[in-house]
């Protein structure tokens, strides 16, 4: 499903700026497959609600990590805080942040071993490959780890480059990542598109900056694109709109 703007500006794009996770690569999938994983070795035979404690660990993954995009802790320590805010969910005392650290490698390794590109990926990069369509990703993201998660699944020499906010001096949604972004790939912003998995950090944040924002909706969702934004549920869709 498509719902596109009525200008039907996307035509004009030359180059397209991917997010990573969610988009290209399926986080929550592998991030639920670790999150089993590593409950089964922080509590073992636990017979807590696993739904209700993925949530929570959803939801401080979420506030822990905006943490870390704010300067208020490093990558390192947004894991250790948020085991230090889960754990006692299951009753369990993680002790101090070194103990931490090694418990949090349990679910990494899980994590890792996960990670899968979506299907539509490779099709679609060949797509605009032969298109003569630019493609990069600006994700917010840890730097090494991105660039791991894009090798470990065949990705990453798509991709004329991989910006992180520590490249970019911000973190989306602010319109300076995405417009540091395009002067650093020297891009025309109104040529150029962004995809990305979240409405209001993807979408709403590249078009603020002056690119065409692409929302991919996965799930399907009854929610309508704003004005100016062009929803997708599918990578497959993409080629036929630039």
């Amino acid at each position: 499903m498509t719902d596109l703007p009525s200008d039907r500006a996307a035509c004009e794009i030359g180059f397209v700026l991917f997010d990573l996770d969610d988009t290209l690569v399926d986080h929550r999938a592998a991030a639920t497959t670790a999150f089993r994983h590593a409950v089964g070795r922080w509590s073992p035979g636990s017979t807590h609600d696993l739904d209700v404690l993925l949530e929570l660990w959803q939801q401080l993954e979420h506030e822990e990590y905006d943490n870390y995009l704010s300067g208020a802790c490093t990558h390192a320590e947004q894991r250790v805080r948020r085991l230090e805010r889960f754990l006692p969910a299951l009753g369990v005392d993680g002790g101090n942040a070194d103990a931490l650290t090694a418990e949090f490698q349990h679910y990494l390794d899980a994590y890792v071993a996960a990670w899968a590109p979506f299907t539509d990926v490779d099709a679609t990069l060949d797509e605009l490959e032969m298109a003569g369509i630019g493609v990069a990703v600006l994700t917010n993201g840890e730097p090494r780890q991105q660039r791991l998660k894009l090798e470990r699944t065949g990705l990453v020499d798509r991709f004329a480059r991989i910006l992180t906010p520590i490249e970019v001096g911000a973190p989306k949604l602010h319109p300076e990542a995405f417009a540091t972004a395009c002067t650093m790939l020297g891009l025309d912003l109104a040529r150029t598109a962004y995809v990305g998995d979240n409405l209001e950090v993807d979408a709403v944040g590249a078009v603020a900056a002056g690119l065409h924002g692409i929302w991919l909706d996965r799930p399907g969702s009854d929610r309508m694109a704003p004005a100016g934004i062009t929803r997708i549920t599918s990578l497959t869709a993409l080629p036929a709109l630039l």
